[in-house]
């Protein structure tokens, strides 16, 4: 699965770019690397791995899921 991490990697970096509706599903993101790349191994193991991922990108700088809330018309960012 190592060999696999910068390729889903920049899946998901390129996803940014576009709209939230069109991202990759992790069930996508696994078919994808099966019909590219040969013996990729089970699904679970490619959505574990885009889970681990996308987890890791919402964290804020210090560690923590960084949560937005709006009070009165104006935002605010909160951690949890």
């Amino acid at each position: 699965m190592d060999a696999f991490e910068p390729i889903i990697e920049e899946i998901l970096k390129s996803d940014r770019q576009v709209h939230r509706k069109l991202r990759h599903t992790a069930r996508r993101i696994f078919e994808r690397l099966r019909d590219e790349h040969a013996d990729v191994g089970g699904e679970t193991i490619v959505k574990d791995a885009v889970r681990a991922r996308k987890a890791h990108r919402r964290k804020g700088p210090h560690g923590s899921p960084r949560h937005a809330s709006k009070i009165n018309g104006r935002s605010r960012l909160t951690r949890s």
